[in-house]
């Protein structure tokens, strides 16, 4: 495994490897998977990473 694989959050292991959008929302400096049933909701004050 490369330094760089080492480093990643768990949350984004395998991503980019289907199409499609992924979102997380952070949440005490961590990130968590949004459920597809809730893309499309963002709220004021919330942290959100996208990946299309």
């Amino acid at each position: 495994m490369s330094s760089s694989t080492k480093a990643l959050d768990p949350a984004f292991q395998g991503v980019g490897q289907r199409p499609g959008t992924e979102i997380w929302r952070i949440e005490n400096f961590q990130p968590f998977p949004l459920p597809k049933s809730d893309h499309g909701k963002f709220y004021m004050g919330d942290s959100y990473i996208v990946l299309q």
